[in-house]
């Protein structure tokens, strides 16, 4: 490969040069199969010569390639070619956030920047419930999609590069994994790292849009981390108080008691939608021509008002480069290896098709007083005395959040124009999480007009406890895929439920298509799992 590109693999064409970092060096690149254009990360030569780095590089593979949300940019391939590395991503027209923050004069006015960053915290839920954390939040690893529209722009960068990264501890220029001004305090601790390291990472870059600089600087490393470790965030003047508490929930010393990703995304955006004089848009790239505005998304049946943005919608699902290439975890380095002492080149994708048949109906606990939540409703749950919920009646599914014609599936061939209504179908009763501590269960119908999805967390007997249902704090994320491709086409997320059995619904518009359902579990804001698959219906 020279400066001017060449070709990466048997698939990729690297055209132009585009841009350098930390982890490596960025080229537009072209898809030769299907003709699209790319961005190609070429991660760093030393971490192509670690055996321990190219191990984590075939174990994220998974992770990272079903990251699927319009806030994410997507990694569509993962290429192991001798002595190359490279991730294979979106590629995105625009700029930086901290390129963004400098053009806009070094500040941001205060609702634009929650705005902003409430989408940041919208991409983190989606990429922390793969398992993955960022590692490497920052304003540089934060795209802004001029080319998208809509008031839509963020997208994340660079997600689990630096976890790749991790085991080689200095780079050859003698710096740190990592960047010292958005690290947290445990991660400077040298704890184990959690989701709300991202979180933190994530005030920093907050506060810096407010401020116009990081809240702890200093001469010296050192000081910066004293910062992190010991002082308070300066206060921002002028800067209204139910902000300003966000911002300090984010920058928590301990991670037990920082603000989680989707509660702070919650009020960031509440802000945003509260302060806002006019509807949101990036300022204008000087040259490039204004997004064309993002077409009407149909007429949603009324619902309860909504305190969330609108809700998270996934791209289109990509088209695998080659077959899937399945390694576990105790011959990796041994077949990564080989691959280098031939020059074999491996494409590592995704293959993440459940094989789950339909499940047993489920009847969801007692229902009582419904709670409005972000594109459905959270019914909650009386308290149960055996594994298995009782018997009992649902509320009718409510809310239906306006869908984006762009993030559904392309047309099924052949369906029909009316499709036939279903009762519930609902997957096994599973316990989702590794503490053993929650069943789940996901149900999906159709009425012929809208698909509606419908998933209940509820304890196992252990759990049947007083103390520890005054403490529950359980949060349900349903996600509608496509049934043959596995595309997250829509995500929904519950309020906090506070009692011991929950169950959220919600309804979509999607295209018609073979749809199921999943459910996801947040435990006090931190992702504990997920649950079994529904049955597909046919919309």
């Amino acid at each position: 490969m020279t400066e001017s590109g060449g070709a990466l693999g048997s698939r990729y064409l690297l055209t132009e040069r585009i841009g350098q970092g930390g982890m490596g060096v960025v080229w537009r690149a072209l898809d030769r199969e299907t003709g699209a254009e790319r961005a190609v990360k070429m991660l760093r030569s030393e971490l192509a010569e670690d055996p321990d780095a190219l191990t984590r590089f075939v174990r994220e593979r998974t992770a990272m390639l079903r990251v699927r949300h319009p806030g994410v940019v997507a990694v569509h391939d993962m290429v192991v070619e001798s002595d190359r590395l490279a991730l294979v991503m979106d590629l995105v027209t625009g700029e930086d956030l901290g390129d963004y923050r400098a053009r806009r004069g070094g500040t941001l006015p205060p609702a634009e920047a929650a705005w902003l960053v409430a989408q940041v915290c919208e991409a983190l839920v989606a990429v922390h419930a793969t398992g993955l954390v960022h590692r490497d939040l920052k304003p540089a690893n934060v795209l802004l999609d001029h080319g998208r529209g809509g008031e839509s722009p963020v997208r994340l960068a660079d997600f689990g590069v630096a976890r790749i990264a991790s085991g080689v501890q200095v780079t050859a220029s003698g710096m740190l994994v990592g960047t010292p001004a958005y690290m947290a305090p445990e991660v400077l601790r040298g704890q184990e790292l959690s989701p709300a390291a991202d979180v933190y990472a994530a005030g920093i870059t907050l506060y810096e849009l407010l401020a116009g600089h990081i809240p702890f600087q200093g001469a010296e490393i050192a000081a910066v981390m004293r910062g992190h470790l010991d002082d308070p965030p300066p206060p921002i003047r002028g800067l209204p108080p139910e902000l300003w508490r966000l911002v300090e929930q984010s920058l928590a010393k301990e991670p037990a008691t920082r603000i989680g990703a989707h509660a702070l995304a919650q009020g960031l955006s509440a802000f945003a939608r509260a302060h806002r004089t006019a509807p949101f848009a990036l300022a204008p790239l000087p040259g490039l021509a204004r997004p064309r505005p993002a077409p009407p998304a149909p007429t949603p049946i009324p619902a309860a008002p909504v305190p969330m943005t609108s809700p998270l919608q996934a791209p289109p699902a990509v088209k695998p480069s080659r077959t899937p290439l399945l390694l576990g975890a105790g011959v990796a380095a041994v077949v990564v290896a080989a691959a280098l002492a031939t020059g074999v080149t491996l494409t590592l994708t995704a293959d993440d098709k459940p094989a789950d048949g339909p499940g047993p109906h489920v009847p969801v606990a007692q229902q009582q007083q419904a709670v409005p939540g972000k594109g459905g409703k959270l019914s909650r749950g009386a308290t149960v005395a055996s594994a298995s919920p009782k018997p009992g009646t649902s509320a009718s599914p409510s809310g239906s959040p306006s869908p984006s014609s762009s993030a559904s599936p392309s047309k099924k061939p052949g369906a029909k124009t009316a499709p036939k209504a279903t009762g519930w179908l609902c997957g096994p009763r599973t316990i989702a999480d590794t503490a053993g501590h929650f069943h789940t269960t996901a149900c999906i119908r159709t009425d012929g007009h809208r698909v509606y999805l419908r998933g209940t967390v509820d304890p196992v007997a252990s759990r049947n406890d007083p103390k520890l249902i005054a403490s529950n704090h359980v949060q349900v994320v349903l996600v509608l895929k496509t049934a043959d491709t596995q595309e997250s086409v829509q995500y929904f997320t519950s309020p906090v439920c506070k009692v011991l059995t929950c169950t959220y619904q919600a309804s979509f518009v999607p295209a018609h298509h073979d749809y199921r359902t999943l459910t996801k579990i947040y435990y006090q804001n931190v992702f504990e799992g997920t649950g079994k698959e529904s049955p597909t219906v046919t919309f």
